[in-house]
């Protein structure tokens, strides 16, 4: 497993920031809504910016040429929009025609191998082959995912607050 980073910093960093960009944008009356540092269900920058847009170009530029595939953890049951998705397409949000890349003849795909199951089976599978859940669940999440997540319902928020990793990110 490699780990990709965000040069311009992590996702708290980006909260900070867009506040200050939003608040001077709305001090100096360039927009008439002051825009919260969060992401919204319609703007998930946090996905987008710091986990799709760094992972994608990376793994093209590293694996120019062959096929790269994205394996992800999504499962129809999550959601009402989730319902239609695909166990696997082709992505081409980072493989421009006539790029280096598309004559390299680079393929990017994605993969969602328990799209069809439920969490319960997901628990059992993980359970039989011996593969620990995240400590999340241990202590009442009912899904794994960022600390701030706006997806999140108020139990989840909860435990991302009880967490001890978590402590110095919310004083802060």
């Amino acid at each position: 497993m490699r780990i990709e980073r965000n040069t311009s910093g992590d996702l708290w960093r980006r909260f900070g920031n867009r506040w200050q960009l939003g608040l001077a944008a709305y001090v100096e009356m360039r927009c008439y809504n002051l825009r919260g540092p969060w992401s919204t269900p319609d703007n998930k920058f946090c996905q987008s910016e710091q986990k799709i847009s760094v992972m994608g170009p990376n793994a093209m530029r590293r694996h120019l040429g062959e096929t790269v595939v994205q394996v992800t953890g999504l499962r129809r049951e999550e959601s009402r929009a989730r319902r239609a998705t695909p166990v696997a397409k082709i992505d081409t949000r980072f493989i421009k025609p006539n790029s280096r890349a598309a004559k390299a003849g680079t393929v990017m795909l994605v993969w969602n191998p328990g799209i069809l199951l439920t969490k319960e089976q997901v628990f059992e599978i993980n359970h039989r082959r011996g593969i620990p859940l995240s400590p999340t669940y241990a202590l009442g999440g009912s899904r794994h995912s960022c600390r701030w997540c706006i997806m999140g319902n108020e139990g989840d928020l909860t435990v991302g607050a009880r967490y001890p990793d978590n402590l110095p990110m919310y004083r802060e």
